[in-house]
């Protein structure tokens, strides 16, 4: 991997590890409005201001970890050279996280 691709890497998987922090920090102090952008957006999150609230703040600890999973992805080239298996993994789990949270949110939204 050249170091063009190695930074490409790094800006991508470090902006969606911040997008992550960023959305967990906002929906566990229930500061994240109702968006049609960033969110968990689904037919029951999106029904009320209270249902949206309560969602995110059961979805932050996903959300958190997803941040880590995804800051470690984005160091991954610098420290292994390029580690293609160790890249597509934290993607996929970073993915894998995310879709386990939304259902858990959601099935006891607290």
């Amino acid at each position: 991997m050249t170091a063009g691709e190695q930074i490409i890497v790094a800006v991508l998987f470090g902006g969606a590890a911040f997008l992550a922090l960023a959305l967990g920090l906002l929906g566990a102090s229930r500061r994240l409005p109702r968006n049609p952008l960033f969110g968990v957006r689904t037919r029951t999150s999106m029904a009320s201001d209270e249902a949206w609230r309560r969602i995110h703040v059961r979805f932050a600890p996903f959300s958190y970890a997803v941040a880590v999973l995804w800051a470690v992805t984005a160091a991954t080239p610098f420290v292994t050279g390029w580690n293609e298996p160790l890249v597509v993994a934290g993607i996929v789990l970073g993915l894998v996280v995310l879709l386990v949270g939304a259902v858990r949110a959601h099935r006891d939204p607290g």
